[in-house]
């Protein structure tokens, strides 16, 4: 169990981290702002990356979320009741599942969305959240 929360972990910081770098400004790895929210968000009406507050929110939800992976294998033990731990990676298993299952399943309500980021969902955001949410399945399974 070790190696799977270990390899969840550095996925979800590794994308806490470029989540932090965008609450501080940066557009990579795209070229600009407007070429970040088409890779990142897709909506076709929205010009702007959201707010700082909001991207570093985000970042810090990664990066809990990492921790309850290494948690969930006893890397790290919080002084918290064990039923938070099994409660909480229930839940970003389903999070993580249905995120990664919303562009098969979902797309047509969720409206249209534009390259790159339709492609980007599909190949590569899609499949990292259904992998870290098999992960997170198999840590709760074995708690």
């Amino acid at each position: 169990m070790n190696i799977i929360a270990l390899i969840i972990f550095a996925i979800l910081i590794i994308i806490a981290l470029i989540h932090l770098s965008w609450a501080f400004g940066s557009f990579w790895p795209a070229r600009d702002e407007y070429s970040l929210v088409q890779m990142v968000i897709g909506e076709p009406d929205i010009r702007h990356m959201p707010s700082r507050k909001l991207i570093f929110f985000i970042a810090i939800a990664f990066f809990l979320a990492a921790l309850f992976a290494l948690w969930g294998a006893n890397i790290i033990m919080p002084p918290l009741p064990l039923w938070i731990r099994e409660l909480v990676i229930f839940l970003l298993a389903f999070i993580f599942a249905t995120r990664g299952l919303a562009p098969f399943l979902i797309a047509k309500q969720l409206g249209e969305r534009v390259e790159p980021f339709k492609s980007l969902d599909k190949s590569l955001f899609a499949p990292i959240s259904i992998l870290i949410s098999i992960g997170f399945i198999i840590l709760l399974v074995n708690l």
